[in-house]
């Protein structure tokens, strides 16, 4: 069975009829994927905690020193690609096959907690507040999306994967047609679009758009590995598909806050 997955990096969870057993005593359940998506998130808000408070110490020792400050940046960078390397790596790896899923996850949910910690520390210094505007944000979308899978709501899997497949092509083509605009428009009217407030949060919610449909084939996902019995090692490869998903919604909401922000105070 071709089962299709909402993460966005991946289209499809491989056919393992050797781990498929519909009388599968050890099969995946609702409550396993929960607690180990759970286990992720806690995972990534510790990693978060402990990269903000060092980051917040490098930033208080750095402060009126322009070398330390160049090393700030240095340390800053090196933590953004090592942990970007590492979380992606373990995505397509944990993704890919389920024995590994779980060594996988908690490997994600720190690289992808650390870089966050750090993102939400550097941006709390101009905009205070804005990461517990994302994460409420990210609690409601993912509440509401929840709550309209679970009722019934949207039932629909192949139309909402129909639906994910054209708003990715959709945003990738608005994309390119970006990057050429930018090389051959006048600056001064290259100005006026790429910077137009309104043209960057029309591409903000769209990108977010396009993560709640995500996060919404993660919800069938789930449903159907439990359904068909796959093995327990399963809840551990749609919990990281859940973590992309949720990650991304709150990236996405703290981009659109940030934006928000900003222009109030312009």
């Amino acid at each position: 069975m071709n089962i299709k997955t909402s993460n966005p990096l991946f289209k499809t969870v491989r056919e393992s009829s050797e781990e498929f057993v519909a009388t599968n005593t050890n099969s995946a359940t609702y409550g396993g994927i929960t607690l180990k998506t759970v286990f992720g998130l806690i995972l990534a808000v510790v990693a978060a905690l402990i990269t903000g408070f060092v980051f917040n110490r490098w930033a208080y020792q750095a402060m009126g020193d322009v070398e330390a400050a160049r090393q700030l940046a240095i340390r800053l960078s090196i933590i953004a690609v090592v942990t970007g390397i590492v979380g992606f790596i373990a995505v397509i790896v944990g993704r890919l096959s389920s024995k590994a899923a779980k060594f996988c996850l908690p490997i994600y949910a720190v690289a992808e907690g650390a870089a966050l910690g750090t993102i939400c520390s550097i941006v709390e210094i101009y905009y205070q507040g804005v990461t517990a505007i994302a994460l409420a944000g990210t609690l409601v979308v993912f509440g509401v999306e929840l709550a309209l899978f679970a009722t019934g709501v949207i039932r629909n899997h192949s139309k909402v994967y129909a639906v994910a497949l054209a708003w990715l092509v959709t945003l990738v083509l608005v994309s390119l047609v970006g990057v050429v605009l930018y090389f051959v428009l006048p600056a001064n009217v290259k100005s006026s679009i790429f910077s137009n407030f309104w043209v960057l949060l029309a591409i903000e919610i769209a990108y977010t758009l396009y993560a709640c449909i995500v996060l919404m084939l993660d919800f069938f996902e789930c449903s159907e590995i439990v359904k068909q019995g796959f093995d327990k090692d399963y809840e551990w490869v749609t919990a990281i598909g859940l973590l992309v998903s949720i990650f991304f919604i709150f990236i996405q909401i703290l981009r659109i806050a940030l934006l928000i922000m900003e222009k109030s105070d312009n």
